[in-house]
């Protein structure tokens, strides 16, 4: 962690060791050490860096998918609309997840979309998407695992990937326009839906007026 986090130098790495050896002092097997090494992942604060117990580790490399289908669809105004979910799984399993991801742009794009959501608020910090199955655009830090099926695995996150144009991102994108999305909302409405759909409307080549 501390030779490759990707943050590791924002981190006190004397104190979080401390913490570590003192939370795991009495441990006795290794599970016993799990609570110091997720507190110490924690302090590496890039929001993706994960350690997952046999079990766990199971479920993320093996072929059962740990995940929600891929949406593709159109909206009003020749505005395509994705929502690609976190994936786990195998290579099998990731490899179906870009087809899918495919077929879903290419739902959307009927008739030729003139401008994309794509809506990652189901994503959260989960594991990462497959990133050639979505239009260009940001993605989260590249993360990396450590173990096999059967036992712990380590996921540790040590590069950021950038867009098309070669910029990098540390932090959250801030948005065009900010739009508070109302958990309580009734029926369909869809606040932050709605603000993207107009805006991207007045855009050249989207305009309807």
């Amino acid at each position: 962690m501390e030779d490759y986090a990707l943050r590791r130098d924002h981190v006190d790495w004397d104190g979080t060791r401390r913490a570590a050896f003192a939370e795991a002092g009495n441990a006795r097997r290794p599970a016993d050490t799990y609570p110091a090494i997720r507190t110490a992942l924690i302090e590496l604060g890039d929001g993706h860096s994960a350690l997952f117990d046999p079990q766990g580790a199971e479920e993320m490399s093996g072929d059962e998918q740990v995940r929600q289908p891929v949406e593709g669809r159109t909206l009003r105004g020749r505005v395509g609309y994705l929502s690609p979910p976190a994936v786990g799984g195998s290579e099998k399993v990731l490899r179906q997840h870009v087809r899918e991801g495919r077929d879903a742009v290419a739902k959307a794009d009927r008739p030729e979309a003139c401008g994309w959501v794509v809506d990652l608020r189901p994503f959260a910090a989960g594991p990462i998407p497959a990133p050639s199955a979505k239009p260009p655009q940001a993605s989260p830090p590249a993360t990396y695992g450590t173990g096999c099926p059967t036992e712990r695995s380590l996921n540790l996150t040590e590069v950021k990937d950038a867009d098309r144009t070669g910029r990098t991102y540390d932090s959250p994108i801030p948005p065009d326009q900010p739009v508070v999305d109302n958990p309580g909302r009734r029926g369909g409405e869809d606040p932050v839906m709605s603000a993207a759909v107009t805006w991207l409307s007045r855009q050249p080549g989207c305009s309807m007026e």
